[in-house]
């Protein structure tokens, strides 16, 4: 899949990085701005980038703060979105704008990968 692909919920890659973040909500077509600066995000951002530009945001089931522990259980529906662009800052944080393309529901949780969890 390259960035021209089309995607929809029936061309979602197998797997998705997430983003889980309190009080943040990404609905299909909306636009969600991003301030990306954990280490394990820029993580996922990195590999989202080489891989369709495709992450998925979800929302914590428990009442957390940000950062999100990465124990912390997550809600089962989540909303899969594509980096429609991006601009780094000088202090190596990344300003996204993150576009939502459907919703999509938790099959199971994988190994976390530098730090993020996936799905």
């Amino acid at each position: 899949m390259n960035s021209t692909t089309p995607i929809n919920g029936e061309t979602l890659p197998d797997m998705l990085p997430l983003f889980p973040l309190p009080g943040a909500l990404l609905l299909p077509h909306g636009r969600v701005p991003l301030n990306i600066f954990e280490p394990r995000y820029l993580n996922m951002f990195s590999d989202a980038l080489g891989h369709g530009r495709i992450m998925g945001m979800i929302q914590p089931s428990a009442n957390v703060e940000h950062p999100v522990p990465e124990d912390t259980p997550l809600y089962s529906i989540g909303c899969a979105g594509r980096i429609m662009s991006f601009s780094e800052k000088e202090d190596g944080h990344f300003a996204v704008t993150l576009m939502g393309i459907c919703r999509f529901r938790v099959a199971a949780e994988l190994a976390p990968r530098a730090g993020y969890r996936r799905v």
